[in-house]
């Protein structure tokens, strides 16, 4: 059954742990914690289940969530991560459990052409870019 505003407004958390999750349509959910209301969306990308936040109630009202839903199933037609998307930026690189964080690649890695755009990097620049980013001390090749 889909969500209505009143419903949104007035449901309280019931004490749960991991919260109380009402669902909409298309993936959308309201989550209910102790300290507020999120507004999540499941979907799957390259075969991976993932959760999309999609704001926090009462900032991002039902009729605001449900667009930003259907702005992430139209990116998800397209074959991109609303994730990613939204964020502005390429999937994290780099090993942040330990300590430094890698710059994304900013160059194409693909071998045939996608939407007439041809590839600007070969392999070998790629693995020449990804060893730059290692420690000097690790670079033994």
């Amino acid at each position: 059954m889909a969500l209505t505003d009143t419903f949104v407004r007035q449901v309280k958390h019931s004490g749960k742990a991991a919260g109380d999750k009402y669902t909409d349509s298309g993936g959308m959910y309201l989550l209910v914690k102790a300290a507020g209301k999120y507004w999540r969306m499941d979907y799957t990308h390259a075969a991976k289940r993932k959760t999309l936040s999609l704001g926090v109630y009462p900032e991002v009202t039902l009729a605001k969530a449900r667009k930003r839903r259907g702005d992430a199933r139209e990116l998800l037609a397209e074959g991109l991560d609303p994730a990613q998307a939204f964020a502005g930026q390429p999937a994290a690189t780099g090993d942040t459990a330990a300590g430094w964080t890698a710059a994304p690649m900013p160059l194409m890695l693909s071998s045939s052409t996608r939407n007439g755009i041809e590839p600007q990097a070969t392999l070998a620049d790629a693995w020449r870019y990804l060893v730059s980013l290692l420690p000097t001390s690790v670079r033994v090749l």
